[in-house]
């Protein structure tokens, strides 16, 4: 009895040791005759499904409306899932079998090679060092090509100028704030940024600008706030009287990120970390520290292709950050 109950109904040997045999005999007693009911039940109901001639009730699968056993459909989705767990497995294992050949058709760089390189940089790296100033050829080490600036177009004729530039102001065109040139022909030209007018602009137009806004802007300088004239009249001054914007270039100065040349207008552009521009003439010497000049040097100057005014400006820099006269070695 003890065993039934404790399989039947789940009760513990604690509550055994409070029951007498009376109490122990009539729960034993209960649990049967439920059972015994529950069995009555089933017979029952089996009878009456066979006299209305109902479906096998002992058929765990009964046939759908289409005629297929559900049994059938379930074994069906598990052969599918069986089969797309297998194109996984060989997907998996093509993929292993193409990289393991890959590194086997990888050539392994040789330690030869690799000590010929390293000994070529030592080499370079004491010539630099022995040499007080270096030469042209070295100077090249500074020097890389820049797609974006634009190179001069050959079709013009010998001694051709643009007409000068007489006036320029400032329009808005959609919200948006443009730098427009007349010249004396009556045509104007517009640009968006002053770093076009620097690309696209030869040094004349620029000396030309520069006089029109000492005219006509100058007063833009000592006004508040930030307007586009006053930004462009800062950048003709850093240009050509640099005395007069010289408190804004020291504060604003921290590293240089980068530096192009425009041969064009012969204007070489300083990106600095503050996200602010300068602009210099490649040839008149400026008053940089030493730490602007070594932060020149450390990042390559951007031209185009076999520029003779980069390799001038560069070993000009190269004598300014060493101390030494500008002048020496340049071939002007």
């Amino acid at each position: 009895m003890i065993t039934f109950l404790r399989s039947a109904i789940g009760v513990k040997k604690e509550m055994f040791v409070k029951m007498t045999f009376d109490q122990i005999k009539d729960l034993y007693e209960k649990e049967m005759g439920k059972l015994k009911s529950n069995e009555k039940n089933r017979v029952e109901f089996e009878k009456k499904a066979k006299e209305r001639h109902d479906v096998n009730i002992n058929q765990p699968f009964p046939e759908s409306e289409e005629g297929t056993p559900i049994k059938e459909k379930a074994e069906k989705r598990e052969e599918k899932k069986k089969e797309a767990t297998i194109g996984k497995v060989q997907k998996t294992l093509k993929r292993t079998k193409m990289m393991e050949k890959r590194k086997k058709n990888e050539k392994k760089p040789r330690v030869e090679e690799k000590k010929k390189v390293a000994e070529e940089e030592e080499a370079t790296k004491n010539e630099a060092e022995s040499q007080e100033v270096p030469q042209s050829s070295d100077v090249n080490m500074y020097l890389v090509v820049m797609d974006k600036i634009p190179k001069p177009i050959s079709a013009e004729p010998v001694g051709f100028k643009p007409p000068e530039v007489i006036h320029w102001d400032i329009m808005m065109v959609d919200g948006k704030e443009y730098i427009r040139l007349k010249r004396k022909d009556d045509k104007y030209e517009v640009y968006s940024t002053w770093n076009k007018i620097v690309r696209e602009c030869s040094r004349s137009d620029l000396e030309e600008m520069f006089e029109v806004g000492m005219k006509v802007h100058a007063d833009q300088l000592k006004a508040p706030g930030l307007p586009i004239v006053k930004l462009v009249m800062e950048y003709f001054c850093m240009l050509f009287n640099p005395e007069a914007v010289k408190h804004l270039i020291r504060d604003v100065f921290k590293t240089v990120r980068g530096w192009t040349l425009y041969e064009r207008s012969g204007v070489y552009e300083l990106a600095l970390d503050t996200f602010h521009m300068e602009y210099y003439l490649v040839d008149r010497i400026y008053n940089h520290t030493n730490l602007k000049l070594h932060a020149m040097l450390n990042k390559k100057l951007g031209c185009a292709l076999n520029s003779e005014m980069a390799k001038y400006l560069i070993q000009r820099t190269i004598n300014q950050s060493m101390g030494l006269d500008p002048n020496i070695g340049v071939d002007q």
